[in-house]
C-alpha cells in the first residue's frame, strides 16, 4: 500500500481524481479523519472533501502507484509512504 497526502480544494480536482482513478484496477481510497471512501466515487469524495489535507491510500505496488500519482501530481501534498 502507498499512502500520500492529498488536497482537494476545487470540484474540478474531485472530478479529475475520480476520472483518473477509474482507469486503474486497484483500490484507491480517500480518508478524511473518521471517514474513508473510494476515490472512484465522485459523490463519496465530495461528501468528505475539505480544504484540509486528507490521506490517499493506494492498494498497489510502488511501480503501479507511481503512474497513478504522476497523473494527479498537482493535488499531492508530501511524499508517498509505503504502508
Amino acid at each position: 500500500m502507498v499512502i500520500v497526502g492529498i488536497k482537494l480544494d476545487l470540484v474540478e480536482s474531485v472530478k479529475k481524481l475520480a476520472e483518473v482513478s477509474m482507469k486503474y484496477d486497484f483500490d484507491i481510497d480517500v480518508k478524511s479523519e473518521k471517514y474513508m471512501v473510494s476515490a472512484k466515487s465522485i459523490l463519496g469524495v465530495m461528501g468528505i472533501a475539505s480544504n484540509k489535507v486528507m490521506e490517499l491510500r493506494i492498494e498497489a505496488s510502488a511501480q503501479e502507484a507511481e503512474k497513478f500519482l504522476t497523473e494527479i501530481s498537482e493535488m499531492l501534498v508530501g511524499n508517498p509512504a509505503q504502508g
